[in-house]
């Protein structure tokens, strides 16, 4: 989630990001490739791709690098 909808968010809120979005983000952040982060959930590069894409949609970030899990 991204620095200005965590601010406006309240703290007892639920994230809106799934459980699978919020695994698939740390890595990323870090600047990880999607290879490393199908190696640590075992998923396929499709599969990581499509967790992301809504993750970063939700947080209104522009690249999956500025995302904050």
């Amino acid at each position: 989630m991204g620095p200005a909808l965590a601010a406006e968010a309240p703290a007892d809120e639920v994230s809106p990001l799934t459980g699978r979005e919020a695994d698939a983000l740390p890595t990323a952040t870090e600047g990880g490739a999607v290879a490393d982060i199908t190696t640590a959930l075992r998923l396929s590069q499709g599969a990581v791709r499509n967790h992301q894409s809504p993750a970063i949609g939700k947080s209104q970030a522009r690249t999956r690098c500025v995302v904050l899990p």
